[in-house]
Parts: structure tokens; sequence; C-alpha cells
């Protein structure tokens, strides 16, 4: 016998599917016939998306960064905020200028372009915080920030003294 509590959510999740998939639908239709429209749009969108999200990415790594080599930083600051700026802004470009391209055709979508644009804008900001990541815990293990105890054999120590 199924609860009563799991009865109410399977009947809900039926009833709330149909509808859910005839807006889908009606909404698909509506942006198809409005292509060049949604092409535009979507293209700005990811042009934004990229700057916003590779921005608070490089605003990660930089801040990670201050805080290990502040000296480099500030001896080379004009030439990391130049290239830094140039990151942000060449990879937000290319992948909106891939998403234009992608959505090119309304007829030959899903587009190879349009998919590879999308995954790029959404995996690069996450590549930089993971590196940026990784290099702040990799700087805090050999500075002595987090530092593994030797096993009680090593130490000299043994059990029950």
């Amino acid at each position: 016998m199924i609860p009563r509590r799991a009865q109410e959510l399977i009947i809900l999740v039926i009833g709330v599917f149909t509808p859910l998939g005839v807006l889908a639908v009606n909404g698909s239709a509506f942006l198809m016939q409005h292509f060049s429209e949604t092409r535009l749009i979507l293209t700005f969108g990811a042009l934004l998306s990229g700057l916003l999200l590779n921005s608070l990415a490089a605003y990660a790594g930089h801040r990670r960064a201050r805080r290990h080599v502040p000296d480099l930083l500030n001896e080379y600051r004009w030439w990391i905020w130049g290239l830094i700026a140039l990151i942000v802004v060449g990879s937000a470009v290319v992948g909106s200028y891939l998403t234009w391209l992608g959505l090119e055709n309304a007829s030959r979508l899903p587009n190879r372009y349009a998919v590879i644009a999308s995954a790029f804008l959404l995996l690069f900001p996450f590549a930089i915080t993971v590196v940026a990541r990784r290099f702040d815990q990799g700087r805090m293990d050999t500075r002595g920030g987090k530092k593994k105890k030797p096993p009680a054999e090593a130490r000299g120590s043994s059990p029950g003294l």
C-alpha cells in the first residue's frame, strides 16, 4: 500500500505536468515565431551573463591572489588588471558570438555552437573559481595553515603512555 502522502505527491506531479507542458510548448512556439528578436536578446543575455559570472570569478581569484602574492600584485597592478579585464571581456564576447552563430538558423536547432557557448559561459567562471581555491588550499598547506599530524609511531609516542 502506498502511503497517503506519496499518493498526494504522485497526483500533484501528474496534475501539474500537463499544464506546464502546454505552457512550455506555447512559449517555445512564441519564441520561434519571433526568432530574430529571441536571437538578439539571447546573444545580449550571453554577453551580460559572461561579463557578470566571469567578473565574479576574477574577483574571487584576485582576492585569493592578493592574500598570497600582494607584492607581485602591487608591482604589476596595471598589467594584471588589464589582463583580468581582457580575459573577462574576451571570454564574454566569445561566448556571445558563439551564441549568435549557434542561433543563426531556427531549422538547425539544436546547434553545436549554441551548446558549446552555453557550456563555456557556465564552466569558465567555475573553472577559474576552482583553480583559485586549489591555489589557496595549496598555499595554506605549505605555509602551515593546515598541517597533517604524523602517525603516533612516527612521533615517538606509544599508545597508553
